[in-house]
């Protein structure tokens, strides 16, 4: 893996104009360590938001022994550190080690309070050969008195009808998406079937006494039994006058949404219909809503059933009417999210590779001109990544989730993407004008670790690490330095060249009268 030299980046922005730019690598940087498990965390496709003190909060799922827990962690400087990550709702299980509870998705009102919702499995019905039984139900989790409160079921109108075979009726619910406006809270999901009779996207909608009301289906499609997923994935968006519900059928090849005016749904818009043959296997597996500052964006990935051939759906509505963009994409698609900015959509997907046995994400923008060629993102060697998250105008950090390899652990970072997504400027040349201490990168860290570090003025600096309790562990710099950006690296040794042990170390600098210090987390 590789830092992109000033011409390729240069290159990079003169192909994106043509459209006809290479692929290449690029590095989630400066990352900030959030939480580590040897379970998979479960994160949804919009459990990042700023709120309105600018602080960033996100919302994950980790598992215990008996119960899922959802974490909410709170960064007040664009995610150079996190707060310790508080549990805002737990949904008990039966099965250790199974993850009931899904990723939760987040938004906040008009008066400043977050809601958050989040799937989960409630009885489980046993059926051979599938112990990893979808969700059924929705929670919706809320700070309105001060405090978390979980509200359960209080949106889902399927439940599981508890019988086995090709004769039992288990509807269930994913991907959920969540909106506030004009202090209502709107929620949309597809409600889809095993072993069914009928697929529907589930409507519901919480008004300012705080009551859900009874979900709704926007629209039904009754089929025969075992009749899975007609309704793969479906969200919920607004621009400054409408709400629109969008959904894909699988069996049809048909992108729909109805728009909400005023407070009344219309009829079906059919955005556009695949030309793909309908096989009755082919997916499409996932949407993600970019809403606010004037547009109206939504995401979608979609796989053949092959995996051979597959498409990145960007849907843009202009206040009349959906369009819809389209690019082929090589690589099996899985998920999606995107920030818009500047003009410019910064789209990243998941993807399989190495016999659908590993994640990968890669990188791709869409302007008015089309899209460019996708480029390959990396948090370092031996790390797949599993999921990016990122908030939905650039007004708060990456989430990367990623499996490390070596050490056989999941780890939550949050880092920023190498200059080619956030703006060309090599600030290496610009006089800082205040002091800085960056977190340290990689964090957690195994063996060397780098520290960066602005100056407005020359000074004497000095750069030392504490253990917890308050030992010196390693002085690092402790001289003369000229204004501008520094770096350090610690190779994880003491005074004496013996290795750190693993845990938390402070590292502290002191210049010119200031004095700033952070942690670091060491993991042998």
């Amino acid at each position: 893996m590789y830092r992109l030299s000033k011409l390729v980046i240069f290159c990079f922005v003169i192909f994106i104009v043509k459209n006809t730019f290479a692929q290449d690598t690029l590095l989630v940087e400066k990352l900030s360590y959030i939480d580590s498990s040897a379970s998979m965390f479960k994160v949804g496709v919009r459990p990042l938001l700023v709120d309105n003190s600018n602080t960033a909060c996100f919302f994950y799922v980790s598992c215990g022994s008996n119960s899922d827990f959802v974490y909410l962690t709170t960064s007040n400087n664009s995610g150079q550190n996190w707060s310790t990550p508080e549990v805002v709702s737990t949904h008990e299980h039966p099965v250790n080690n199974k993850y009931y509870a899904q990723g939760p998705t987040a938004t906040i009102d008009d008066d400043g309070y977050i809601h958050v919702v989040y799937p989960y499995r409630g009885t489980p019905l046993y059926i051979n050969g599938w112990d990893n039984y979808p969700p059924t139900h929705i929670n919706h989790v809320t700070n309105e008195s001060g405090d978390w409160m979980t509200f359960v079921d209080v949106i889902n109108d399927s439940s599981i009808q508890a019988s086995e075979g090709n004769g039992a009726t288990v509807s269930y619910l994913y991907w959920p998406a969540i909106l506030s406006k004009n202090n209502m809270e709107y929620f949309a999901a597809p409600d889809y079937a095993w072993w069914a009779t009928k697929s529907h996207v589930v409507y519901s909608e919480r008004g300012a006494d705080g009551i859900w009301s009874e979900g709704s289906a926007l629209v039904t499609y009754e089929r025969g039994a075992i009749d899975k997923h007609t309704i793969y994935c479906a969200t919920i968006v607004t621009d400054a006058a409408n709400i629109y519900s969008l959904w894909f059928n699988r069996f049809t090849g048909e992108l729909k949404a109805k728009t909400n005016s005023s407070g009344v749904w219309g009829a079906d818009e059919n955005i556009f219909t695949s030309s793909y043959s309908i096989d009755g296997v082919s997916n499409a597996y996932s949407m993600s809503s970019i809403s606010g500052n004037g547009k109206c964006q939504v995401l979608m990935s979609r796989m053949e059933n092959s995996y051979n051939y597959k498409e990145l759906f960007f849907l843009e509505n202009n206040g009349v009417s959906w369009s819809a963009d389209i690019i082929a994409i090589s690589d099996s698609l899985n998920f999606v999210t995107a920030y818009e900015k500047n003009d410019t959509t910064n789209i990243f997907y998941r993807y399989y590779f190495q016999n659908f046995n590993k994640y990968g994400y890669k990188f791709l923008t869409h302007t008015g001109i089309g899209f460019s060629a996708p480029a390959v993102i990396s948090v370092g060697e031996n790390k797949n990544i599993y999921n990016i998250v990122t908030a939905e105008h650039h007004s708060g950090p990456l989430i990367c989730q990623y499996f490390d390899e070596d050490k056989a652990m999941w780890f939550l970072c949050s880092g920023e993407l190498s200059d080619l997504a956030t703006g060309i400027e090599d600030s290496k040349n610009n006089t800082p004008t205040d002091y800085s201490l960056k977190q340290n990168y990689p964090n957690p860290f195994n063996p060397e670790t780098i520290i960066e570090f602005q100056l407005p003025e020359t000074g004497i600096v000095t750069i030392k690490i504490y253990n917890m309790l308050g030992q010196l562990i390693k002085t690092l710099v402790d001289e003369n330095k000229t204004a501008g950006s520094h770096s350090v690296k610690w190779n994880g040794k003491d005074e004496n060249g013996k290795s750190a042990a693993s845990g938390i170390y402070i590292y502290q600098m002191k210049t010119n009268g200031y004095q700033i210090s952070k942690k670091m987390i060491t993991l042998k």
